[in-house]
C-alpha cells in the first residue's frame, strides 16, 4: 500500500498521514517513517488517539504544527510495511473496508521499529489492541454504517443550505480579521518589524477587498452568536498564552484555520472569493515563518555584533593562533571562509574551529558548504546568491542552525527574509582586500536595510576600526570583518576597537526611529 493510496482511507487516516509527513518535514527527515505517524496520532484527536490516551500513552492533541501545501514525502520500508499491515488488518472485515486510524495503530505495534518499541514501552500490546479491534458482537464494517450523500441538486444549494454557508462564512471572516490584528499587534508592538506588520497589513487589506465580493447584508442576516453551540465550549488550552510570542502564534494558526474555513465554504457561493482565499492562505504560510524565523533568530543573535570572517590565506598567525586571540578578546561568532583547501583539508580545519569555539561557547559557521557544515557540526551555514537555497541547506543541517544570505540590493534583502534567512550580510560596504566586486553596495545600501529590514544583518566588505564608524553612521548595528583582524599581527587590538565603536552605538535590535507618516494606532 502505497502512501498515496487514498481511496482506502478513512478521513481520519489521511490527516494522521498527511500530518506525519508534516512532522518528519520539519525534523528534516528525508522519508516518512513510523515514528512519525505514532506522533501525529498523540497530536490529532482520532479513535487511535483516543485508544492511546486511555493506554496511558502521552498525548498532546493541543499541540500544532504547520502543515504546508508541498508534495507529500515517500514512506520508508518500515511505514510501508505499517500500512500493508493496517490494510490487512482492515480487509478482515471484508474486502474494500476502509483503513481506520485503530488499524494504522496496530500496524505500528505489530511492525518492528522505534514506534513499535515506544508502543510496548508504554505496555501497548498487540493482544490489547486485538481486543478493541476484535470485541464480540462488532458491526461487520463499522465505517459502512453511516452514508452520507454529499451531492448536491442539480440547481445549487437550497435555500437552508444557503443559509448555513453564509453563517459559516460570516464566523470564519470574523475570526480571520481578529487574528489578523491579534498577529499584526506583535509584528508592530513588541517584534517591532517593519517588513513583517507591512506583509500583515497588506494580507488584512486583501481580505477586506475579497470579502467585499460577499453579501454583507446576507452575512450579518444569518450571525447567530447567541445561539452559536462554540461560544460554550472551550478547552483549557486556549487560555494559556505563556509569551506574547505564543499569543501571535496561536493568532496565526487561527487565521490559517479561518481561510481554509472561508475558501472551502466560498466555493458555494461566490468561485472567485475561494481562488483569492486561497491565495492569502498561502500568503499566510509565508508570513508565519517570517515570524518564527526572526523572533528564533533575534534571540540567538541578540548579543553577536562583531562576526569574524576567517581565512587562512589572510593569517600570518596561522589561522588556529588567529582564532584563539579572537576568542579570547571577546569575539563569539566565526565564519570560515576557505576556498582553496581540498574537500579534506576543509573538513578537518572546519572540525578543528568547532572544537575551539565550542570550548569558548562561540557560534561557529561554515562558508558555502552546508555539507561540510553538517559533518562538522557546525551551527549554520552562510550562502551567497548563487548557492543553495536557504530551504535546502535546513533541510540538510535542521530546523535549529543559522542560514546567512549574502545581499547585495535591498530586493535580495527581502527576499532572504521570505525565504527564511536567519541572518543577512549586508554589502560590500566599502573595498575590500578579501573579495573584488565589479560594483559596491555601499552605504547607501546599508541605510536602506536599516530603514526595512529588522532580521539581525551584518555590514560587510572592507570593515576595520576606522570605516567601522561610517558603517554605524549609515545604520549597521553588527559588522562582519575579515581582513582587517585576520592580517593583523595584534588581532586583539583590533577587536578592541571594532567592539568599543560598536558598543557606543545604539543597541543591535532598538527600536526604529518612527516615520513622520507612521500610522497611528487606530489604524
Amino acid at each position: 500500500m502505497s502512501i498515496r493510496d487514498w481511496e482506502n482511507l478513512t478521513e481520519a487516516s489521511r490527516r494522521l498521514i498527511v500530518l506525519a509527513n508534516a512532522i518528519a518535514t520539519d525534523v528534516g527527515a528525508e522519508v516518512t517513517q513510523p515514528e512519525h505517524l505514532l506522533e501525529a496520532m498523540t497530536r490529532e484527536e482520532s479513535l487511535a488517539g483516543s485508544w492511546l490516551g486511555e493506554f496511558g500513552y502521552p498525548t498532546a492533541f493541543d499541540d500544532e504544527i504547520t502543515i504546508g501545501e508541498g508534495p507529500l514525502a515517500e514512506p520508508n520500508a518500515a511505514l510501508q510495511t505499517v500500512l500493508m499491515e493496517a490494510q490487512i488488518e482492515a480487509f478482515r472485515l471484508g474486502p474494500g473496508a476502509a483503513v481506520g486510524s485503530e488499524h494504522l495503530l496496530w500496524g505500528l505495534a505489530v511492525v518492528p521499529s522505534a514506534a513499535a518499541e515506544r508502543l510496548a514501552g508504554h505496555g501497548i500490546t498487540t493482544e490489547q489492541l486485538v481486543g478493541r479491534l476484535r470485541e464480540p458482537g462488532a458491526p461487520e464494517d463499522p465505517h459502512k454504517q453511516i452514508t452520507i450523500d454529499w451531492s448536491l441538486p442539480a440547481d445549487g444549494p437550497t435555500s437552508d443550505e444557503l443559509a448555513g454557508a453564509y453563517r459559516i462564512l460570516d464566523a470564519a471572516a470574523n475570526r480571520a480579521r481578529e487574528g489578523l490584528r491579534t498577529f499584526e499587534d506583535f509584528a508592530r508592538f513588541v517584534g517591532e518589524d517593519r517588513q513583517l506588520t507591512a506583509g500583515l497589513k497588506s494580507l488584512r487589506h486583501e481580505l477586506r477587498q475579497a470579502l467585499d465580493r460577499l453579501d454583507d447584508v446576507a452575512l450579518a442576516a444569518h450571525r447567530d452568536t447567541a445561539g452559536d453551540l462554540g461560544t460554550s465550549l472551550v478547552t483549557e488550552a486556549e487560555y494559556r498564552r505563556r509569551s506574547p510570542l505564543d499569543a501571535a502564534l496561536a493568532s496565526c494558526k487561527r487565521v490559517q484555520e479561518s481561510l481554509r474555513t472561508l475558501e472551502e465554504y466560498g466555493k458555494i457561493v461566490d468561485v472567485e472569493f475561494a481562488r483569492r482565499i486561497e491565495q492569502l492562505r498561502y500568503q499566510s504560510y509565508t508570513l508565519e515563518k517570517m515570524l518564527r524565523t526572526g523572533a528564533r533568530a533575534r534571540g540567538r543573535l541578540a548579543d553577536q555584533r562583531l562576526y569574524l570572517l576567517l581565512s587562512t590565506d589572510l593569517c600570518p598567525l596561522g589561522t588556529i593562533p588567529l582564532l584563539k586571540a579572537a576568542l579570547r578578546s571577546g569575539v563569539r561568532l566565526v565564519q570560515l571562509r576557505e576556498k582553496s583547501l581540498s574537500d579534506r583539508q576543509l573538513l578537518e580545519l572546519a572540525r578543528e574551529v568547532r572544537h575551539w569555539t565550542s570550548e569558548a561557547s562561540a557560534l561557529f559557521i561554515m562558508n558555502d558548504r552546508p555539507d561540510i557544515a553538517a559533518m562538522a557540526r557546525a551551527d549554520g551555514v552562510h550562502l551567497g546568491q548563487d548557492d543553495c537555497p536557504v530551504a535546502e541547506a535546513k533541510r540538510i543541517l535542521g530546523a535549529d542552525s543559522l542560514i546567512g544570505v549574502s545581499t547585495h540590493t535591498i530586493e535580495q534583502a527581502r527576499q532572504a527574509v521570505r525565504d527564511g534567512a536567519d541572518y543577512l550580510g549586508v554589502g560590500p560596504t566599502f573595498v575590500s582586500s578579501t573579495k573584488s566586486f565589479e560594483q559596491y553596495a555601499g552605504l547607501e545600501f546599508v541605510g536602506q536595510v536599516a530603514g526595512e529590514i529588522d532580521l539581525p544583518w551584518f555590514a560587510i566588505g572592507g570593515i576595520d576600526p576606522l570605516t567601522v564608524y561610517d558603517a554605524i553612521a549609515a545604520g549597521a548595528r553588527r559588522v562582519a570583518v575579515s581582513g582587517a583582524i585576520c592580517g593583523s599581527l595584534e588581532p586583539g587590538d583590533v577587536i578592541h576597537g571594532l567592539r568599543l565603536a560598536l558598543e557606543q552605538s545604539p543597541a543591535a535590535d532598538g527600536p526604529p526611529e518612527p516615520a513622520e507618516d507612521a500610522p497611528s494606532c487606530a489604524d
